[in-house]
């Protein structure tokens, strides 16, 4: 670790650097009173120093050590990867915590000064405001919709969302701006709709229907809606029967083949509903699936963006529902890519299994947007990011052993487990989010829940009484476990977490 930290820090010349190496063989198992001693045996040379760094990992408040040391003392990074960007913001006039370690001193000062950058974005005057939500002809703000599809609680994965009030909640909480609902044309639709736009209402978010035939719509149901996503040319008559001047119209184009037949049937619908009173207008070109013109369907979004001076609304679900990757970094992308061409309100859904999870997403790609805007620069080292699987900068920790002698053994073979009478079926509850072991023994059952992998195993291992390559064998597949909750995926007791991962190293390695 010594000479890692050597080598991060041999490139600053205008500053003096000392490395001190403490007696504890683990960062995370020292505190700053077992750390005292290490440090008063340098006091000569700490007195003289303007800063001590301490790592990130060491358990305690460093105030302590201040006061015995009589200079500054704070806590570092928990990797010493870090240590470069703290020491470079330190150069900038930055402060960093005795309690808090720096890379969350540097994550929480990205967040607070884009809260501040934000207020600044929310006093843009908008081309009208719906409630409280205002509609802007460009980003910022970017508003997010979410459309609440037949099939999201039986599908998806909506961690806290276990209803549909703890979803709209849910989404309150995140910062949406409203919700969306249809409903099919099953008897007695119309009254679930009219339950559903009065508890988003209820939330303070704006309520609005997507529905195929809007003439079958109850005017009661017009009267609770704030916003109608895909009309067309054609449905102006019918809301203008029905709904209030004030409510917000999403139009849509009647025909696509052609850029010519879209742009002509936006500017007919656009039209008629000025001629009918309605000036809250927004504009939704509709994006089309990857490989089914997604590339023309953006240039006609920028077109259209141009021409007609009304927001827009883009849903994003056609390209990220209907590919099959990851969907985190496809509307990060998509993300950066609407509030460049100008797009100001997003909608987003969460219809199949693979995109759970999206409407957090979506905040995230957001703010990362928006910090990025703000500083000129693209979305890289921002307080917000999408790495999921995949790290940015390398954190590993070698242990070098220096002096020791090392007894090396490297495992190539297959080792079969030792039998045992007692055996273990492992699953996961995605409704309670919880890991579930069943330890069998003497045709006795005994199960065990928990969400912390750690205090889960112990307590089976000490209650049921498994040999160390069982308890071992148990706490890897409860890492599996854990990790699959955690990102969405199925978990398979003996099964690889991440298939296509081992193809790939496999292949590379061939």
């Amino acid at each position: 670790m010594e000479s890692v930290a050597k080598e991060l820090l041999s490139s600053y010349d205008d500053i003096e650097l000392e490395i001190i190496v403490s007696s504890a063989s683990v960062a995370s198992l020292a505190s700053t009173e077992s750390i005292l001693g290490d440090l008063l045996k340098h006091k000569e040379r700490i007195t003289n120093a303007d800063l001590v760094i301490l790592p990130g990992l060491i358990r305690g408040s460093a105030k302590k050590l201040e006061n015995v040391l009589g200079v500054p003392v704070v806590k570092g990074p928990r990797y010493v990867g870090d240590l470069p960007e703290m020491i470079a913001l330190l150069k900038k006039g930055m402060r960093f915590s005795t309690d808090i370690p720096a890379d969350d001193v540097i994550t929480m000062g990205g967040k607070k000064r884009l809260s501040h950058l934000l207020r600044k974005l929310e006093k843009v005057k908008p081309c009208f405001k719906v409630k409280n939500v205002s509609f802007t002809l460009r980003p910022p703000p970017l508003n997010l919709f979410y459309e609440l599809c037949p099939t999201a609680f039986s599908n998806c994965r909506l961690r806290r969302f276990k209803n549909f009030r703890t979803l709209v909640a849910g989404l309150a909480k995140l910062g949406y701006s409203g919700v969306i609902v249809g409903c099919d044309v099953e008897e007695n639709c119309y009254d679930d709709l009219r339950t559903k736009l009065l508890e988003i209402r209820r939330h303070g978010l704006l309520a609005g229907i997507d529905v195929f035939d809007l003439s079958e719509v109850p005017k009661e149901v017009f009267e609770l809606t704030d916003i109608i996503l895909n009309v067309t040319a054609e449905d102006i008559d019918i809301i203008t029967r029905h709904a209030q001047e004030d409510t917000a119209l999403v139009l849509v184009p009647e025909e696509t083949n052609s850029v010519t037949e879209a742009m002509n049937s936006i500017k007919s619908a656009v039209k008629l509903a000025e001629d009918a009173g309605f000036k809250k207008l927004i504009i939704d070109p509709i994006l089309k699936p990857p490989m089914l013109g997604l590339a023309p369907s953006l240039a006609f979004l920028r077109e259209v963006i141009s021409l007609i001076r009304y927001p827009s609304l883009v849903g994003l679900c056609n390209v990220y529902e209907l590919m099959d990757a990851d969907s985190p970094g496809i509307i990060a992308l998509l993300t950066a890519l609407m509030f460049e061409a100008g797009v100001s309100n997003l909608l987003i859904t969460e219809a199949s299994r693979k995109a759970c999870g999206a409407a957090e997403e979506a905040v995230h790609a957001r703010m990362m947007i928006y910090e990025a805007f703000t500083r000129k620069s693209p979305p890289k080292d921002t307080a917000y990011n999408l790495l999921i699987l995949k790290d940015k900068r390398k954190r590993e920790i070698r242990h070098d052993n220096e002096g020791a002698i090392i007894r090396k053994r490297i495992v190539e073979e297959v080792v079969p487990p030792k039998i045992e009478r007692t055996y273990i079926r492992i699953h996961v509850n995605r409704e309670a989010q919880r890991i579930v072991v069943d330890v069998y023994h003497n045709g006795k059952v005994t199960r065990y829940e928990g969400k912390d992998p750690l205090s889960l195993g112990r307590v089976v291992v000490r209650e049921s009484g498994l040999g160390a390559e069982h308890a071992m064998y148990l706490g890897f597949e409860l890492s599996k476990a854990y990790l699959a909750i955690k990102t969405a995926k199925d978990y398979v007791q003996d099964d690889e977490l991440f298939m296509w991962l081992g193809y790939l190293n496999n292949e590379l390695s061939n």
